[in-house]
C-alpha cells in the first residue's frame, strides 16, 4: 500500500463503522444490488459504498451472489446480498 492510500485509509477509519452500517441497513431493504444501488437505498455516494464492499466481505457479513450489466457504464458489476448466518 503506498503512503496515500495508507493516509486515506487512516483518514476513513474513524467513519468505516457508521459506513458499513448504512451499507448494510440499505442491504436489508433491497435484499441484493450493485454498488449502485446499494448507493442510492442508503444515501452514500458510490465510492463510499463500493470501497467498503471487499472489506465486508472478508468479515463474511456480504457475499457476491452475481453479476448484473450497469445501467450507467454497460460493464458488468458485482451484485451483493447479506450472507446467511
Amino acid at each position: 500500500m503506498n503512503t496515500n492510500s495508507r493516509i486515506a485509509h487512516e483518514g476513513i477509519k474513524p467513519f468505516k463503522e457508521d459506513l458499513q452500517s448504512k451499507i448494510y441497513d440499505a442491504l436489508e431493504k433491497i435484499e441484493s444490488g450493485s454498488f449502485r444501488d446499494i448507493a442510492k437505498a442508503s444515501g452514500l455516494r458510490d465510492e463510499q459504498v463500493w470501497k467498503r464492499l471487499s472489506e465486508m466481505e472478508k468479515e463474511n457479513r456480504i457475499e457476491n451472489i452475481g453479476t448484473k450489466l450497469c445501467e450507467i457504464s454497460h460493464r458488468p458489476v458485482s451484485i451483493w446480498h447479506i450472507k446467511p448466518h
